[in-house]
């Protein structure tokens, strides 16, 4: 699998998020591990691709060592991308304080995937220290979160008068021009997933 996605460039991921091997005892040889695997790309061509060639190089592998491998594909979500115009406000926002910028891909199924579908939507992320996110051990400064929030405040509510530095009506926000379905932020992640029923030596 580290194969296959190193294949696809810097943007693929893929996963064994779950191993449930079976009796399960420090010294037995198992007799069957069950387990879950995961890929993300934000191009969805690249996810179908894999969906198409890994089952069956998955039950060569298996049956190369002796084993055979039963896959069920559990789901299968396509990229989402953001508003351009949600992420444009964003960007000048944080121009206009002085902050500096990267945008990203983002693998994660946030709440805004699904807003997206609906509404123009964007994201903004802040700064994690030492870049871990997800994780008991994340952390974020005040002063970070308070950043983040003014890129929004600053560039989405913008007075009747043109003023985006002060509050009154919502204006300014471009059409939806999301779209179809999908997944993921930014520019977003397509996501496939298999679980394996079981592997039998």
């Amino acid at each position: 699998m580290d194969a296959l996605m190193r294949e696809r460039g810097e943007d693929g991921r893929g996963t064994v998020g779950q191993l449930h091997v079976l009796p399960n005892s420090r010294n037995v040889v198992p007799g069957e591990v069950r387990f879950s695997i995961e890929f993300r790309h934000p191009d969805d061509v690249q996810i179908e691709g894999l969906a198409a060639t890994f089952p069956a190089e998955a039950k060569a592998l298996a049956e190369a060592n002796g084993c055979t491998l039963d896959l069920t594909e559990l789901f299968r979500i396509r990229m989402q991308p953001f508003d351009a115009g949600c992420v444009d406000l964003v960007r000048q926002g944080a121009a206009r304080l002085g902050y500096s910028t990267r945008e990203i891909v983002s693998g994660a199924g946030h709440d805004a995937v699904y807003v997206a579908r609906s509404v123009p939507t964007a994201m903004i992320f802040t700064p994690c220290k030492d870049g871990l996110s997800h994780n008991e051990a994340e952390s974020i400064l005040p002063e970070e979160a308070a950043a983040g929030c003014r890129c929004c405040s600053r560039r989405w509510w913008r007075a009747p008068t043109g003023r985006s530095d002060q509050p009154g009506a919502l204006n300014g926000l471009p059409r939806n021009r999301s779209a179809g379905h999908g997944w993921r932020s930014g520019s977003a992640s397509g996501r496939a997933r298999a679980q394996s029923r079981p592997c039998h030596s």
